[in-house]
């Protein structure tokens, strides 16, 4: 007998039904040439709930390479799935579902049902295009990522051509110029169709045939660049062993083959501060290159921009957010930059008093701040992750969401099986979200272990959008999340930081505002929304998982099932408060950039104006010889709208605290939060969503005050 594969994993064990779980060890072993499952109890580790056994067994216990892989469905469900080849299948269903639609739509008379089928005309692209690009960054085999690659590819194609298709413009043009036909549609219906045709004039279908022509191509060059920017922000260092100082080669390790070094990231946690200067300056030193590509990136949006009708990108960008305008923008960064300064003064006297007394030098450098703040936070009343973890298995994280869920909406998650070819990997959960009166409400698939070629990114991707189907019943929204835990160590199952679990509640907000908006049209479903309010309900959730009175609730240890102490819940929460206000501030800088790149012609160089943005909005000038912007990858995927996070912060901390500080898991305020932000989706304006959350108007001064509260209440409950 030889023994294939051994691992320790909680098993259940069905002994007159006790749902006991024991710590034990798994032999494969093949005797005789099969192969054979040994099971070894090891020793009792008490009771978990059937939510916290899934997700706590499966981290443990890996089902083995051999098991039956026959495929009885395709991937996320679709039938054509089973095989790369199944990518073209779906395209071309896609866009023969498509090539009816447009036809029908051309010919139709003026009336709101046009509306209606500009949107199924809208999910018959997006039931394919947002499968296949979650598909083509996650799959493990790279048959399937090119396939649905080339597929992502030949649809962004139609889409394109789409989006300049003056026949369809004007059908949808006649629509919202008649008022008598705008008047029939609700509030929903009209957002969709003004949604529709500001997107059409974005890509210029408005213009003259030349100028069609030439904002196609600024479109492919801002794509180009956008891509070639992303990359290259990505680059590692590479710098000779020899112009490294002697002293710090030993920092490095061993050099490649051509004597050079390579830095991939900065080194903010070495003692040493003549490193932490050494990689910051090497990592975020000026790039010809990489300017350049910037450069020609912001030169071809404002071309764009202005082409179509709009004064700079910005104004274009911020279209129905919430802010609505750069000048609004600019007035809520300035305000909280003045708000901020206070704060961000204290704490920066204590970093500096705090290297004074560890290193002899009072002053702080940007490679000093996340080393100093480490410090502070573990030479103070913080709580060891050794200590906490083991009460922050994945399975009572996953626990304390369905808690939360069910006090707040009635909701409860259930994992299901998946059919074989269902899904990309054997550890891919599928939750199925029930309302206690509703029934089934949509579903999540959550692929949350690192694997060899993975993104190490989290990200909430929307496979299929809800919305009201012609026949009467509604199409059940599917979404997937992608995180990247470690796997269980077989003494432990998969144990989060405070961070982690922030991170996985926060993504569940997403998934949650997917699966609660029910909205007529799937073009404004869910997440379907102004990028600024977004964020807002995936935000709210990390203020359950920071709350001591929800937290110790629900997290137990894996091995005692004892909860975790309130003591220790509260030391956890406050040391994450400590020099909030310098995270605070470096986001206000770098939306600040963001913005005055985005906004009228540069009169300096792009370093010139990150320099001149940090001497007057943070405490920290920028460092000499240093581009720190030519790193920044938002630039791409939130141009002109990197505000947005620290705007969803501040909306969500208004939130929580007029509506769920005192009662965090009160029935009444989930209800109410549930019909008024993720039940319309994207179908209204989003300061009106807030504003009736809220039963006050949203404004500027009432989100910076709720920020500016935040930091100076530091006892929790």
């Amino acid at each position: 007998m030889s023994d294939l594969h051994i691992m320790s994993a909680a098993v259940r064990l069905s002994q007159r039904g006790l749902g006991r779980w024991w710590w034990g060890q798994f032999s494969l072993s093949s005797p005789g040439g099969r192969r054979t499952l040994v099971i070894s109890p090891r020793r009792h580790i008490g009771t978990w709930s059937p939510l916290t056994t899934a997700f706590n067994e499966l981290s443990l216990f890996r089902p083995p390479s051999w098991l039956p892989v026959k495929k009885t469905t395709g991937l996320f469900g679709i039938p054509e799935l089973t095989s790369p080849d199944g990518f073209e299948m779906v395209q071309h269903k896609s866009c023969d579902e498509v090539s009816l639609l447009v036809d029908r739509v051309v010919t139709m008379e003026t009336s709101p049902e046009v509306v209606k089928v500009f949107d199924r005309l809208s999910d018959a692209l997006c039931r394919v295009a947002d499968p296949v690009d979650c598909i083509r960054m996650t799959h493990p085999d790279q048959e399937y990522v090119q396939a649905a690659h080339k597929t992502w590819l030949t649809l962004g194609g139609l889409v394109e051509e789409l989006n300049t298709d003056t026949d369809l413009y004007k059908a949808l043009k006649n629509v919202t110029d008649d008022a008598d036909v705008m008047s029939q549609l609700d509030t929903e219906g009209r957002s969709v169709a003004e949604s529709l045709l500001f997107e059409f004039e974005m890509s210029g279908i408005h213009l003259s045939s030349d100028q069609r022509s030439l904002a196609v191509a600024w479109h492919n060059k801002i794509l180009e660049r956008g891509a070639e920017f992303g990359m290259a922000v990505e680059e590692p260092v590479k710098v000779p062993k020899s112009k490294v100082p002697l002293p710090l080669q030993a920092f490095f390790g061993a050099a490649d083959s051509d004597g050079n070094y390579t830095i991939q990231s900065l080194r903010s946690d070495s003692h040493s501060e003549l490193v932490r200067e050494f990689v910051y300056r090497l990592y975020y030193s000026y790039d010809k290159t990489r300017d350049a590509i910037l450069t020609d990136l912001l030169h071809s949006r404002r071309q764009m921009a202005q082409l179509c009708g709009f004064h700079t990108y910005a104004s274009r960008a911020l279209h129905r957010t919430i802010l609505e305008t750069p000048e609004q923008v600019s007035h809520f960064l300035q305000t909280l930059s003045t708000k901020l300064r206070p704060a961000t003064a204290r704490d920066f006297q204590t970093l500096s008093e705090m290297k004074k007394e560890f290193m002899g030098d009072p002053e702080i450098h940007r490679w000093d701040t996340s080393y100093l703040v480490a410090l502070s936070r573990n030479q103070g009343d913080s709580v060891a992750p050794s200590v906490y973890t083991p009460y922050l298995s994945l399975g009572s994280c996953m626990e304390g969401l369905n808690m939360v869920f069910t006090a707040l909406y009635g909701i409860t998650l259930q994992v299901l099986d998946t059919q074989s070819g269902e899904v990309c990997a054997r550890d891919v959960f599928k939750l199925g979200v029930f309302q206690e009166t509703e029934g089934l409400l949509g579903y999540i698939y959550l692929d949350l272990y690192e694997r060899p070629g993975k993104l190490r990114q989290e990200f909430h991707s929307t496979i299929r959008g809800g919305h009201l189907t012609d026949s009467g019943p509604y199409q059940l929204p599917v979404v997937a999340l992608m995180l990247c835990f470690s796997r269980g160590t077989g003494v432990a199952p998969t144990l989060l930081t405070h961070d982690m679990c922030e991170t996985l509640f926060h993504e569940m907000g997403h998934a949650m505002h997917s699966m609660l908006a029910r909205t007529r049209y799937q073009h404004v479903s869910g997440t379907r929304c102004a990028t600024d309010f977004s964020e807002v309900p995936s935000t709210l959730m990390e203020y359950f998982i920071n709350d001591p009175r929800v937290l110790t609730k629900f997290a137990k240890h894996y091995s005692t099932g004892e909860l975790m102490p309130y003591e220790m819940a509260v030391k956890l929460v406050s040391s994450k408060k400590q020099f909030a206000s310098c995270e605070l501030q470096d986001q206000v800088c770098y939306a600040m950039v963001d913005q005055i790149f985005h906004g009228p012609p540069l009169e300096k160089s792009t370093t010139a104006v990150f320099s001149d943005v940090m001497d007057a909005y943070h405490h920290l000038p920028a460092e000499t010889n240093t581009a720190w912007h030519l790193r920044f990858n938002h630039l791409v995927g939130y141009g002109a709208k990197y505000y947005s996070y620290l705007l969803s912060r501040g909306v969500a901390s208004l939130i929580w605290q007029q509506c769920f500080s005192e009662d965090p898991l009160n029935r009444c305020v989930g209800e109410r939060y549930r019909t008024e932000m993720l039940s319309p989706g994207g179908g209204q304006h989003p300061s009106v969503l807030v504003s009736n959350m809220l039963q006050q108007t949203l404004t500027i001064d009432n989100v910076v005050s709720a920020l500016v509260t935040e930091l100076e209440t530091n006892s929790p409950p």
